[in-house]
C-alpha cells in the first residue's frame, strides 16, 4: 500500500498515480474510509486523475521523505512523473531533490526506495547508483546539509534490497 497513499501529520492523506494497472484495484473506498476514520484525516488529495495522462507517482515508492525537512528525494523513472511531484510539491509545501539512479545493469532504478531511505539523523544511500557527478553531489550536499550523517551502500547490497527499509 505504501505505493498508492501516504499520511501526513499535518492531517492529510495522499493518493497517488499508478502505473501498473492491476495495483490501481488496490485503491478500495472501504479501506479509503477506514483510513480517514482511524488516522484522523482532514484532508484529501488525490494525484490519481494523472493516470490518465499517463503521468505517475508511486507514493513512498517514488518519493523518500525527510519528513522534518519537507523534503522530498526522487530518482526518475517511468513510475516517477517530475508534473506529478511538483504538484504534489506545491500541495504538501515540500522541496524536491530530483537525479537519475541507475541499477548495476545501467538501467534506471524503478523506485526511490530501492536505493535510499531517510531517517531522523541518518539517510542510507547508494550514491554509486547515481552516476552523474553533479548529480551525486548535490544529493549527498543536501543531506549533509539537512543534518544526516550518511551511510553508503553498494550497487551489490541495493540488488539485495539493503535500500529498502522504513
Amino acid at each position: 500500500p505504501n505505493n498508492w497513499f501516504s499520511s501526513h501529520i499535518t492531517g492529510e492523506l495522499v493518493l497517488y498515480p499508478l502505473f501498473a494497472e492491476n495495483r490501481r484495484k488496490e485503491r478500495k473506498p472501504e479501506v479509503l474510509e477506514l483510513l480517514r476514520r482511524k488516522i484522523n484525516h482532514r484532508k484529501l488529495i488525490d494525484l490519481t486523475h494523472w493516470e490518465e495522462e499517463g503521468e505517475f507517482l508511486e507514493g513512498t515508492g517514488s518519493m523518500i521523505f525527510d519528513r522534518d525537512r519537507q523534503i522530498a528525494y526522487c530518482c526518475r523513472s517511468p513510475r516517477t512523473s517530475e508534473k506529478v511531484l511538483a504538484e504534489f510539491c506545491a500541495r504538501m509545501n515540500y522541496d524536491s531533490v530530483i537525479f537519475d539512479a541507475l541499477d548495476k545493469e545501467g538501467k534506471p532504478i524503478y523506485h526511490t526506495n530501492v536505493m535510499m531511505e531517510v531517517g531522523s539523523q541518518v539517510a542510507v544511500i547508494c550514491l554509486e547508483s547515481i552516476r552523474d557527478r553533479n548529480d551525486r553531489q548535490r544529493v549527498s550536499s543536501r543531506l549533509t546539509a539537512s543534518g544526516k550523517i550518511i551511510v553508503e551502500i553498494t550497487l551489490e547490497q541495493v540488488t539485495r534490497f539493503a535500500g529498502n527499509m522504513l
